[in-house]
């Protein structure tokens, strides 16, 4: 075999369901020249016999085994053990697409550069096996792709760029900063310590706008899913505390740090929350570091709104200075949302639902009804250049055929304005009112 122009790492526990399309998006890749190391921390599924199938099949993969169930632990095994001029990691229950590394190693060698990402899209599967798709995009605007940046130049990328397995590292440049994940027990959260260093050192990275990672997001074993996640962030921040930054802006560094620790704090707290109140109470030693970590740096000002933006800026503040007002009004909105969607679903009872609205509203509304195993006749749109097209699986209707088709279907409004003239326009085309319903008014 060839020296690998990159090494693709794959860390593995017990995704047996997904691990055959993650696996054939890598060993398909339109650029050959890539060693794969598939680092697997114990599976009992079936995982590693399916691994160690495709490395006899296949010289360039090879099947290591961790003794540690540490995603941190099985990537860093992985940059341990690359020969490639660059490392990337897929995690085993997404794929990519197959000219990913042809494209980002080029684009990697004519640019001299530390590191480059692409965007990617999130997906989730359908109860009719069709995919929803996301887009998970690091700029908002198209003339910052394609250019050599750093944190000195866009410091919001501290914020915006948090995942791993969207590009590919210079192999030298890690080692040389000594960039590498915690070895902690789990598998959320450990490379937070990864991409803030990332970016503290690279002088040279690049985005580029395609989107060539597919990272999953309904499988309800992934570590990100579970309540805990508070936890695992803890060993990571107060890791980065304690180590000594030696390069770049510092000051930077910790601004940003602290306000991404915002963001986090508030998402896994409202988590555990929605999972088990419970929960709170089990992390009671972890919240208190987060919010006396968190207090201490607003009052020295080593984190501000515009580290963090206005919104999560004021829920941080609430739940660090008075975490029961915070918890009163997280359960007064959960408990209205909750009342809300039982409300819409005991209406619709046992009928079928045209969703109207091909937008993020209809999206959202697709994956909730789908969810709670609500039949899904079709959707309707008044923007003539979707009729009789589809949308994951489902046919897209004009409103005229509403009254002749799906006569025994409750029409579900989900659109985040206008929802009022809408259902003004279906009843003056004689549509009964009474099968008529807006999704989150």
């Amino acid at each position: 075999m060839h020296k690998p122009l990159v090494t693709v790492i794959l860390p593995s526990l017990n995704v047996e369901k997904y691990i055959r399309e993650c696996i054939d998006s890598v060993a398909y890749q339109s650029l050959s020249e890539l060693e794969i190391l598939c680092i697997d921390a114990g599976s009992t599924d079936g995982t590693l016999e399916i691994l160690e199938a495709y490395s006899k099949n296949d010289e360039r993969i090879k099947v290591i085994q961790s003794n540690k169930k540490s995603y941190g632990r099985q990537v860093n095994m992985g940059f341990h053990m690359a020969k490639g001029k660059y490392v990337a990691v897929v995690e085993t229950d997404d794929f990519i697409e197959m000219h990913m590394y042809e494209k980002l190693y080029e684009i990697a060698e004519e640019n001299d550069l530390d590191f480059v990402k692409a965007d990617f899209k999130g997906f989730r599967t359908l109860g009719n096996g069709h995919r929803i798709y996301d887009k998970g995009r690091v700029w908002h605007n198209d003339e910052l792709y394609g250019k050599v940046v750093s944190v000195e130049d866009f410091p919001e990328l501290y914020l915006r760029d948090v995942n791993i397995w969207k590009g590919i590292y210079r192999r030298d440049f890690l080692k040389k900063n000594r960039i590498s994940l915690s070895e902690t027990e789990g598998a959320a959260f450990q490379d937070i310590s990864f991409g803030h260093l990332l970016l503290c050192c690279a002088n040279r990275g690049m985005y580029i706008k395609d989107m060539l990672y597919y990272y999953r997001r309904d499988n309800s074993d992934s570590s990100s899913n579970k309540p805990c996640g508070i936890r695992f962030a803890y060993q990571e921040y107060s890791r980065l505390l304690k180590e000594r930054i030696i390069t770049g802006n510092k000051e930077l560094f910790y601004s940003y740090l602290y306000g991404r620790m915002m963001h986090i704090f508030v998402g896994e707290y409202e988590k555990a929350m929605q999972c088990n109140e419970n929960f709170i109470l089990e992390f009671r030693p972890i919240i208190e570091w987060f919010k006396e970590t968190l207090q201490e740096a607003v009052k020295n000002h080593r984190v501000t709104a515009g580290n963090v933006g206005e919104y999560i800026w004021e829920k941080a503040n609430i739940l660090i200075n008075n975490e029961k007002v915070f918890c009163d009004e997280w359960k007064k909105h959960w408990r209205e949302k909750e009342c809300a969607e039982k409300e819409l679903l005991y209406r619709i009872g046992n009928s079928r639902i045209i969703i109207f609205g091909c937008g993020n509203y209809g999206r959202e509304s697709l994956l909730f009804f789908d969810r709670h195993n609500i039949v899904i006749a079709a959707f309707c749109d008044n923007n003539h250049e979707l009729w009789e097209t589809e949308y994951c699986g489902y046919s897209v209707q004009c409103p005229q055929k509403l009254l002749t088709q799906y006569l025994d279907a409750k029409i579900i409004i989900s659109v985040k304005r206008h929802q009022e003239d809408i259902k003004k326009q279906l009843v003056t085309m004689g549509i009964d009112g009474s099968r008529i319903m807006s999704f989150r008014e």
